[in-house]
C-alpha cells in the first residue's frame, strides 16, 4: 500500500487541504524515500506523521481571532425575519433601516423602533444614509422614486418606468432605470444624467464606493464589469471576467471582488485589480455567498447539516480561518460590509437577532 494512500487515510476529516497542498506533502515524502538508506516500517510511519504535522500546525495556528472588532447583538422587537434580510446599517447613527408591510422603519438601541414613513406595501427597492431615505413605489404605467431629506422630512418624487439598484454617496444617487441604463442624480435638485447604457442583464447589483461605481453586465455568455467615476461621469476601466454568471460584486480597497460561476458549477471567489484589470482566483472552502472588506472575507460555508457564515483573513490569495464568530451558535446568513468596514449578519436563532461587527 502506498504512503500517499496511508497519508490520505490519516488526515483528520475536519481538516481540508487544497490539491496543491496535498501534492506538496507527497512530493516531500517522495523525495525523502530517494535517500540512500534503509527506512524501517516504524520509522516510515513517524516520517508520515511529521509531514502531516508540517501542514496541520500552520492550519491550526491560523485559526486566530480578529483583534480590533467589537460584536453587538441587536434584537429588533416585533419584526419578522424577512423584513431584516435586506436591512441597511447606517454607521453614523448606529441604526438599522428595514422595510415592513406598513412602511420603512429604523431601529437602534438608543431610540428603539421607529417608523420613518408609512407606505401601503413593502418597499423592496430602498436606500438610506444619515441624511437621505429613498424608495420606489409602483405606479400606473411605471414607478415613482421618492426622495426624503431626513433632516426636514421633505419628500420629492420623480416618475419613470422602473427604479432599482439604488446607491447613495453623500448627495448623489446612482440608480438603474428599466432596461435603459444607470443614471446619476443630484439629490439636492433632482437633476439626472445618464452614466451607463446597458445592453445585457446581470445577476449582481452594482457596487458604489467613494466616487467610483462598478457595474456588472452579462451578454452572450460573457461577463464584463464597467468602472465609472460618478463625479466626472467618465469610464475608468472595463474588465472581462471568465465566467457566465457573476454575483455579489463589491469593492474592497483597489480590488473588486465577485463570485463567479458557470452553469452547474460551484462558485469561485474572484479578485480583480481595478486599475490593471488583472483577475485572480482566491483559494477558499466551498461557499454559497460572501462579503469582503480589506483583508477580511466572510463566507457562507457548510456547517453540520446546513451552512453558516465564518470569518476569514485573506493572505496571498488564500483565506485563513478566524474564530471571531465561533461562539455564536445560531446559523448566520447574508454577510455584508458597510463602506466603513462594519460587518452585518442576520441570524436564524429564536430571536432572529442581527450581529454588528465594527472594526
Amino acid at each position: 500500500m502506498s504512503i500517499k494512500h496511508e497519508l490520505e487515510k490519516s488526515l483528520p476529516k475536519s481538516l481540508h487541504f487544497t490539491s496543491a497542498e496535498k501534492e506538496a506533502v507527497f512530493e516531500r515524502i517522495h523525495k525523502r524515500k530517494k535517500r540512500r538508506f534503509q527506512v524501517f516500517p516504524a520509522l516510515a510511519g513517524v516520517l508520515v506523521l511529521i509531514m502531516v504535522a508540517v501542514l496541520i500546525v500552520p492550519e491550526l495556528t491560523s485559526n486566530r481571532t480578529a483583534q480590533d472588532m467589537t460584536i453587538e447583538k441587536l434584537v429588533v422587537p416585533d419584526t419578522p425575519y424577512p423584513s431584516l434580510i435586506n436591512a441597511i446599517y447606517v454607521d453614523e447613527t448606529s441604526e438599522l433601516i428595514f422595510p415592513e408591510e406598513t412602511g420603512l422603519y429604523s431601529y437602534s438601541e438608543s431610540t428603539g423602533k421607529e417608523q420613518l414613513v408609512s407606505l401601503p406595501g413593502t418597499a423592496y427597492n430602498f436606500a438610506a444614509t444619515e441624511k437621505w431615505l429613498i424608495w420606489s413605489d409602483p405606479a400606473e404605467g411605471g414607478a415613482v422614486l421618492n426622495v426624503m431629506n431626513r433632516s426636514n422630512q421633505q419628500v420629492t418624487t420623480v416618475e419613470g418606468r422602473y427604479f432599482a439598484d439604488l446607491s447613495i454617496k453623500e448627495n448623489t444617487l446612482v440608480y438603474q432605470s428599466g432596461g435603459e441604463g444607470f443614471y446619476v442624480m443630484d439629490l439636492n435638485n433632482q437633476e439626472v444624467e445618464l452614466l451607463h447604457e446597458t445592453i445585457g442583464g446581470s445577476h449582481s447589483k452594482s457596487a458604489l464606493k467613494g466616487n467610483q461605481i462598478v457595474i456588472p453586465e452579462e451578454n452572450d455568455g460573457v461577463t464584463k464589469i464597467f468602472i465609472y467615476d460618478i463625479q466626472t461621469m467618465e469610464r475608468v476601466n472595463e474588465i472581462e471576467l471568465p465566467f457566465e454568471i457573476v454575483e455579489y460584486v463589491q469593492w474592497s480597497g483597489e480590488f473588486i471582488y465577485s463570485q463567479g460561476r458557470n452553469e452547474d458549477e460551484l462558485p469561485v471567489l474572484l479578485q480583480a485589480q481595478s486599475q490593471t484589470g488583472e483577475v485572480q482566483e482566491i483559494q477558499t472552502p466551498e461557499f454559497d455567498e460572501f462579503a469582503a472588506d480589506g483583508n477580511r472575507i466572510a463566507l457562507s460555508v457548510a456547517a453540520s447539516e446546513s451552512d453558516t457564515v465564518m470569518l476569514y483573513e485573506l493572505d496571498e490569495l488564500k483565506v485563513r480561518p478566524l474564530n471571531t464568530l465561533d461562539h455564536i451558535e445560531e446559523r448566520l446568513t447574508r454577510p455584508r460590509f458597510t463602506e466603513e468596514g462594519t460587518l452585518v449578519l442576520n441570524s436564524e436563532g429564536p430571536d432572529f437577532a442581527m450581529y454588528i461587527l465594527e472594526p
